[in-house]
């Protein structure tokens, strides 16, 4: 089988939408709640929950392949975030770059449990 068949775009791109758009809807209510940015810390952390839930919605819309699916929503995330690689700081760009295909295939493997 071609390894591109076993690839879901449609499961994959809503994981990656789901990421997406939570990231940046809890970084706006913590930013309201706070009334200050949200710390660079605390902002990997959200990012990184919010990558597992992408991970999940991409499992769970997968019929095969789910971990493979959800992982892709941590590669896809990676290219998304080296858009803002020179608004970060580098610790931040390479601890989100290593951690992020992790978490999303953790997402896979909650998916896969339940």
């Amino acid at each position: 089988m071609n390894n591109l068949a076993k690839v879901n775009f449609y499961a994959v791109g809503l994981g990656t939408l789901t990421d997406l758009a939570t990231s940046v809807i809890l970084a706006v209510v913590i930013a309201r709640i706070l009334v200050v940015p949200v710390p660079l810390g605390a902002s990997i952390a959200i990012g990184l929950s919010c990558m597992t839930l992408g991970g999940f919605v991409a499992a769970k819309l997968s019929n095969d392949y789910k971990l493979l699916n959800a992982t892709l929503v941590g590669v896809l995330g990676i290219f998304i975030g080296l858009l803002f690689v020179e608004m970060l700081p580098i610790w931040y760009v390479i601890t989100s770059t290593i951690l992020m295909p992790p978490f999303a295939y953790l997402g896979g493997l909650i998916e896969a449990k339940i």
